[in-house]
């Protein structure tokens, strides 16, 4: 029989987790790339072998249906699946009078369900969410951690990946609109502080000391960072890239290019970060380069819960490699050999816990679950809604993660909007990805005194311009121009409501975009008929248009209202 401690240490690594505003740029992939067909296939083999799981006789645990379930989603099961609203409707039901949790699996049932319900709805479960929530601070231990439950046997100083878990449920409990206090992530960060090692590796309990493994460094670092963004979301750039690089981000005066005032999350003015985010910068830092130099992806123990780690790490530091580490290619040549013919996985040389956890974390490695929940966008288009960077990267190089043009173009923010409105299909790509990079790597101030030629651009008649002109627009970070992008989600033209779409998460700091998918066809079947898609596609229209219209008129500045558009939104 398996023992709840080691059963439920399985799911320390599980949960996606905010836009940090990133440019939509696509990494550099080396000679021995993945297969990007091969990885598809392997997602729906996978799906398909989980969704046999979800069935009522199948012998799961709750957690586990929740964890499945989650696996699903990422891999792109329709929402209204009986199989999804099935594992909603059990989590839902836990929170009725107070969330409640199974002695065996505690805080990682907590943290899986929350995630569950965060990226189902987060809008719509935020009670839930709260009930989640309120349960796993309240078992957060006086040193900060968290660990399992008493009946486990075991004195609770902390445990690493229990914490992790907590983490990621408070992270999905914060993202959807409910609260979690900041003292709580504030402890957080002291108990990683105190437990972490000098060289920056985690154990998975600082009182029984035992060879620290790249598991756990990288559940530290995750935890860290999750803290850190949680209690300043507005700079969750900032500290993306401080981690990530090593480099001082400067201070932080709440006004863009001081210019324009920045707005938060929900419409509020910008808050300095607390002194503590500056203080835990260091060991965060030590953790993501700790995590790299012991990369080992041949590690057969427990390698899915592993790679599944590595994915959120990334997507947290907003990076498509892990120091000098091509992880997800190397990984998925790792992990796509292994899967077995009914689509499963399991873990080597023994398959612990059985083969739908293992196959969830296999499918969420392989989706890049956490990418999709922070909005990004790692071997995908310019910009989400488009046709995606020149096929010829031969004169590209990689900073920071990404993919800019080896020279920048030496043309001003204004010459190079003068190229786009003579739009010519021949150049049109090398002129995006040139305006791409003057805004995130040249001049950005710039791009104040071409706002009022921008919104000129958003109704100009080339779709491409359009498209360019919100993205380029939202990068102002400035609240007023949501209404603009709300318009834009009535265009005809399907890539530039994407786009409207990705510039309101954006300046909404809400990467999860209420819960609708980045493209209402991504996920359609190959032999989907004409007639289909277009129902496909005017259903999602509608949804998006409409949960975002009812956000800007509850967060619109004053000199906004409109009573015409109040009305349209009730």
């Amino acid at each position: 029989m398996r023992s709840a401690g080691n059963h439920a240490r399985t799911f320390a690594c599980l949960a996606p987790m905010v836009v940090f505003g990133s440019g939509f740029l696509i990494p550099v992939r080396n000679a021995t790339a993945a297969d990007g067909a091969a990885v598809t296939t392997a997602i729906r083999r996978g799906a398909e072998f989980l969704r046999g799981q979800l069935n009522a006789d199948s012998g799961l645990r709750s957690a586990e249906r929740s964890v499945v379930a989650l696996a699903l989603l990422k891999a792109g099961e329709p929402p209204d699946s009986p199989l999804l609203t099935g594992a909603v409707d059990a989590v839902v039901a836990k929170t009725v009078g107070g969330y409640v949790a199974s002695e065996e699996y505690h805080i990682y049932e907590a943290g899986v369900d929350a995630t569950l319900l965060a990226d189902y709805d987060g809008e719509r479960f935020v009670a839930e969410l709260q009930a989640i929530g309120d349960f796993i601070s309240e078992n957060q231990l006086s040193t900060g951690a968290w660990d399992y439950h008493e009946s486990n046997g075991r004195p609770s100083r902390g445990d690493t990946s229990v914490t992790q878990y907590a983490c990621l449920g408070l992270w999905a409990v914060a993202r959807s609109g409910a609260v979690v206090a900041d003292s709580v992530w504030e402890n957080v960060l002291q108990w990683h502080r105190i437990t972490q090692r000098s060289g920056g590796q985690f154990e998975y309990t600082p009182d029984i000391p035992r060879v620290a493994h790249p598991r756990m460094t990288a559940a530290g670092c995750s935890s860290m960072i999750i803290a850190m963004i949680s209690m300043a979301p507005d700079h969750a750039d900032s500290i993306a890239a401080q981690i990530r690089t090593g480099m001082n981000g400067g201070t932080h005066t709440g006004r863009k290019f001081d210019v324009l005032e920045r707005v938060g999350v929900r419409g509020e003015r910008i808050k300095p970060e607390p002194p503590i985010i500056r203080q835990m910068l260091p060991a965060a830092r030590r953790s993501w380069s700790a995590a790299s130099i012991r990369f080992i992806p041949e590690n057969p123990t427990h390698r899915f819960y592993y790679y599944y780690t590595l994915e959120r790490i990334t997507a947290f530091a907003d990076s498509e490699m892990l120091g000098d580490h091509d992880w997800f290619d190397r990984c998925a040549d790792e992990a796509l050999p292994l899967q077995r013919e009914d689509g499963s996985w399991a873990s080597l040389p023994k398959n612990l816990y059985g083969s739908a956890v293992h196959s969830s974390f296999a499918v969420l490695f392989l989706s890049r679950s956490t990418a999709k929940t922070l909005g990004r966008n790692f071997g995908g288009g310019l910009m989400l809604g488009g046709r995606g960077l020149p096929s010829d990267l031969a004169g590209s190089r990689i900073i920071d993660g990404k993919v800019v043009s080896s020279e920048i173009d030496s043309a001003s923010l204004d010459e190079l909007l003068a190229s786009l409105e003579e739009f010519n299909e021949a150049n049109a790509a090398s002129v995006q990805k040139a305006i791409v990079d003057q805004i995130q790597l040249g001049d950005r101030e710039d791009l104040v005194t071409q706002k009022d030629r921008l919104a000129e651009l958003i109704h100009h008649d080339n779709p491409e311009i359009r498209r360019t002109a919100i993205w380029a627009l939202s990068r102002t970070a400035n609240l007023t121009e949501a209404r603009m992008f709300i318009d834009a989600l009535e265009d005809r033209d399907l890539d530039v409501i994407i786009e409207a779409r990705n510039a309101l998460c954006f300046v909404s700091r809400n990467p999860n975009g209420f819960g609708m998918p980045v493209s209402p066809i991504t996920d359609l079947p190959h032999d989907v008929s004409e007639e289909e898609r277009l129902a496909a596609i005017q259903d999602w229209q509608r949804k998006v248009h409409r949960r975002w219209l009812k956000w800007y008129v509850r967060v619109r500045p004053w000199d906004d209202r409109d009573d015409i558009l109040d009305s349209r939104a009730r």
